[in-house]
């Protein structure tokens, strides 16, 4: 029978592992030592664990650890991998005021060709959109808002991290792979062919407008709520792109009073004096691209009757 691999590493590896983070961080509590190991309470792209260690000086620490074996890219470039998320908690994140994981580094397991993400573990955390007090989507939209101001002053300031931009042959390509993967329902939605075809010039609008640092997917279940504090994880598809692109995913499939009222806390916080003449028109385009970016990304997605929704949406 063939061997099969876990890819997960043994608990020798993973305590050699961390103690060399914390050790090239500086930290003087000693050797640690891996005390307990367990899932990740979240499903995500690649495999996750939750490591509690103890340090030679009897403190403890709690870590989410994320784990790749090279790839990661997905089928339109909208999606990195661990190793371009690890780029953006270094060179975007790190330096930001928002509120975020704890970046405790990396490490890089040779032997098995696999390279570590290891964050701090934010227990009692909840998924903004699960949290039954309405406010915690409101900060949602704040805390967007506030990272979007923040980080579009510093693109006018310093030199562009070596993150993905959204350009019109990216809006363009969402378009054409919509009406390429939907096959079972171009005779359902006659409308769906031509318009697709005029929405891949009408996208590309989006690239002329005023841009900044996004998450990329800032959808509730990618938002966590601690502590009455937001802090989104999951960066792998942030991008240089519009703002709006972040309001639209966190209002994405809610009503429509909600999502006014999460996009009057966003323009109040970004735009305190009021939003610029072109805010209405981006989110409409945004919201037309959320929709392409699910129905355009993996042809059995398109076709499955979960997905009818989404025309609705488009049309």
């Amino acid at each position: 029978m063939p061997t099969i691999t876990s890819p997960f590493p043994d608990r020798q590896t993973l305590t050699r592992g961390l103690s060399a983070v914390f050790n090239d961080n500086g930290d003087s509590r000693g050797p640690l030592t891996v005390v307990r190991r367990e899932p990740a309470p979240h499903v995500t792209s690649f495999p996750c664990e939750i490591v509690r260690g103890r340090f030679e000086d009897g403190s403890t620490v709690e870590l989410f650890c994320k784990y790749a074996n090279g790839g990661g890219a997905c089928s339109h470039g909208q999606r990195g991998g661990v190793d371009y998320e690890i780029e953006v908690y270094r060179h975007v994140l790190q330096s930001s005021q928002a509120s975020t994981p704890t970046f405790y580094g990396t490490y890089a397991d040779r032997k098995a060709g696999s390279t570590w993400l290891i964050l701090e573990y934010m227990k009692r955390s909840m998924a903004v959109g699960k949290v039954s007090d309405p406010a915690a989507m409101r900060q949602a939209a704040w805390w967007s808002a506030r990272f979007h101001a923040e980080q579009e002053g510093w693109l006018a300031s310093r030199s562009r991290p070596k993150l993905r931009v959204y350009d019109a042959a990216y809006y363009r390509g969402w378009a054409r792979r919509t009406a390429r993967y939907a096959r079972d329902w171009h005779q359902r939605f006659p409308w769906l062919r031509p318009l697709c075809k005029r929405l891949e010039e009408q996208l590309c609008a989006l690239a002329e407008h005023p841009r900044t640092i996004i998450h990329g997917e800032y959808y509730p279940h990618n938002i966590l709520f601690q502590r009455g504090a937001v802090r989104p994880v999951d960066w792998e598809t942030a991008a240089i792109a519009p703002g709006e692109i972040d309001l639209a995913t966190l209002t994405d499939g809610w009503a429509r009073k909600v999502r006014r009222e999460l996009e009057a806390e966003y323009v109040r916080t970004r735009w305190p004096k009021g939003p610029p003449p072109h805010f209405d028109g981006t989110v409409d385009l945004a919201r037309i691209y959320v929709q392409l970016r699910w129905l355009g990304d993996q042809p059995e997605w398109t076709n499955e009757k979960g997905s009818l929704w989404r025309f609705q949406q488009l049309r």
